[in-house]
Parts: C-alpha cells; sequence; structure tokens
C-alpha cells in the first residue's frame, strides 16, 4: 500500500478543536440539510427537527468550549474566536428561522439559503486565513 490516506488528527488547540468540530458537523449534517432544502425535496420534519437539535446541541457544545469564561487567550486569538462563535449564530439564528417556518422552501427562501450557505462557506475560509496566521495546529 504506497497510497495512503492522510490520517487528520485532532487538532491539540481549543480554537483548532473547535473549528475541527465545527467542519464535521458542517459535512455530515449541514450540506445534507441545505442540499434538501435547496432541491426542495420531500422532507421529514421529524427527522429534520432531530437533527436540526443535534447541531445546535453540537453548536452550543462548541460555544460553550470556546467561552470567555472556558478559555482565555491572546488577541489575536481571540479575533478568531469571536469569528467561529458568529458563524455559529448566524447558523443558528437561519435554522431557526427555518424551524419557525416548518421548513418550507419557497422561492425567495431557496435564493435566501444560497446565499446563506456561500456565504457560511466564505466565512470558513476567513478564518482559515487566520488560523494560518496565528500558525494553528488546524486550519
Amino acid at each position: 500500500m504506497v497510497f495512503w490516506r492522510k490520517k487528520i488528527d485532532k487538532p491539540k488547540s481549543v480554537l483548532g478543536y473547535a473549528l475541527y468540530r465545527y467542519d464535521e458537523i458542517f459535512e455530515k449534517n449541514l450540506k445534507g440539510l441545505f442540499n434538501k432544502l435547496l432541491k426542495s425535496k420531500r422532507i421529514n420534519f421529524k427527522n429534520i427537527n432531530n437533527i436540526v437539535t443535534n447541531i445546535f446541541s453540537a453548536f452550543d457544545d462548541i460555544l460553550d468550549d470556546i467561552s470567555v469564561d472556558n478559555f482565555k487567550t491572546d488577541y489575536k486569538s481571540d479575533k478568531i474566536r469571536y469569528l467561529i462563535i458568529n458563524l455559529i449564530n448566524k447558523i443558528k439564528d437561519n435554522l431557526e428561522k427555518l424551524k419557525k417556518n416548518n421548513f418550507t422552501t419557497d422561492n425567495i427562501a431557496n435564493k435566501n439559503i444560497n446565499e446563506t450557505f456561500n456565504e457560511l462557506l466564505q466565512n470558513r475560509d476567513d478564518i482559515k486565513k487566520k488560523m494560518k496566521d496565528i500558525q494553528s495546529d488546524y486550519f
């Protein structure tokens, strides 16, 4: 076996680990959820509600780990912490709006979902650049 998959270890820094967990949640749950909503596929509300509840609890765990009370850091890392917090709060706000509308998708909502999804990807790239600046072990 000459070609092995590169194993990604869990980062040792708190912010790197928070971003790692965010990426896992995004890849496993949010991408599929956004794709279902964009394609206006038939939606099982009970299943979607369970997924959103799990996403919220995972995000709350991340926010608790990187809170000001639980994690003391320097100025540059503090900026990254607030970027991650804002990113997670944007996702939570948008999911709350969709939950209030029972995940109904019309043309306006689809445009909003698509813009939100692209904005999340752009914000993630910004955080990635800043993590490289502080020489983090995960970006």
